[in-house]
């Protein structure tokens, strides 16, 4: 009996499968269901590190400012900011369960085509409004108040 890889398997059958009955099936909506977790884990996580770097540039700016250095901000600032930051991080958490969530749902092809459509959409907007344009010109300190 000869043994083939299941990219040989995908290769000839595609999505299809057989089950015990030797009936044709397909790869089910959730087929890909652990690699959606693990990206939503890890897309996470990397929301997690850019909050933390916000974080720690708000903090460095409020310090400068405590020593009255160029570049400084207020305490009340930086406690906004870092609030914001906080927040926001709550929003990340909202944001990803609900984007694994739908990821889970759908098959792979059908993320592909929603993530094309959005990611058209945002920039037809963005280009619209110019919005890149206008956050790119401020300082880093109004960056941080955003």
């Amino acid at each position: 009996m000869k043994t083939i890889t299941s990219k040989q398997f995908k290769d000839l059958y595609g999505d299809e499968t057989y089950n015990s009955f030797n009936r044709k099936t397909t790869a089910g909506r959730f087929s890909d269901a652990g690699e959606d977790l693990i990206s939503g884990a890890k897309g996470l996580g990397e929301d997690f590190m850019r909050r933390g770097e916000n974080v720690i540039d708000s903090v460095q700016a409020g310090a400068r400012g405590l020593q009255g250095k160029e570049g400084g901000q207020s305490l009340l600032e930086t406690g906004i900011q870092v609030g914001g930051q906080v927040l926001g991080g709550a929003g990340d958490i909202i944001g990803r369960g609900v984007t694994t969530a739908g990821s889970l749902a759908l098959k792979q092809s059908e993320e592909d085509a929603v993530a094309q459509g959005f990611g058209k959409a945002v920039a037809g907007v963005d280009q619209a409004v110019g919005f890149s344009d206008y956050y790119n010109s401020l300082s880093d300190r109004s960056k941080r108040n955003i």
